[in-house]
Formats: C-alpha cells, sequence, structure tokens
C-alpha cells in the first residue's frame, strides 16, 4: 500500500476551517492589532523589519505584538490555542 504525505480531505477540510477561523478573528482586531499580526505572522517580517515599516522603536513592536496576540488568542476557542506553546513561541522570538 502506497501512502501519500498530502494531507487527507479531512484534514485539508479542519485546516481550511482554522485559517476561516483565524481570518474572521483578525477582523475583530482593531487595524493596529490586525496589521503587527499580519506583517509578523503572515508576511514574516522580523521585528526590526516591523520597526522600520511601522515607524516605531522595537520595544513598541514587542509589546504590541504581544497585545495582539493576547487579543487574538482571548477571541479564540480555548481548544485551539495550546496556552504553553503560544507563550513560549512569543518568547523566543527575537
Amino acid at each position: 500500500e502506497v501512502r501519500s504525505a498530502a494531507p487527507g480531505p479531512e484534514r485539508r477540510t479542519a485546516a481550511a476551517e482554522l485559517r476561516r477561523l483565524i481570518w474572521k478573528t483578525l477582523s475583530e482586531l482593531s487595524r493596529a492589532q490586525r496589521e503587527i499580526l499580519v506583517l509578523r505572522d503572515y508576511q514574516d517580517l522580523s521585528y526590526a523589519e516591523i520597526s522600520e515599516v511601522l515607524n516605531v522603536p522595537l520595544g513598541t513592536v514587542m509589546s504590541r505584538l504581544h497585545r495582539a496576540r493576547k487579543a487574538l488568542r482571548s477571541r479564540l476557542p480555548a481548544e485551539l490555542v495550546p496556552r504553553d506553546a503560544s507563550a513560549e513561541a512569543e518568547e523566543n522570538q527575537p
């Protein structure tokens, strides 16, 4: 039996639903919170690059991103947000 490395239809459907939920939840945030989350997590800009794009100090980027992620987490269903993993990811960001 040959197995495909591609995810099955159920997994693709679940992933699409999760993406839809995250984008819907992002739309509930303020423009500034959406902007910083998209720059970091979807456009993969570094903190320094975000600082340049937004013309704000690096510390401001860090605090805004922390608050935006916290706001996003608070709006998502708890079962979708492993608290320990998300906190660890934020601590490990440069």
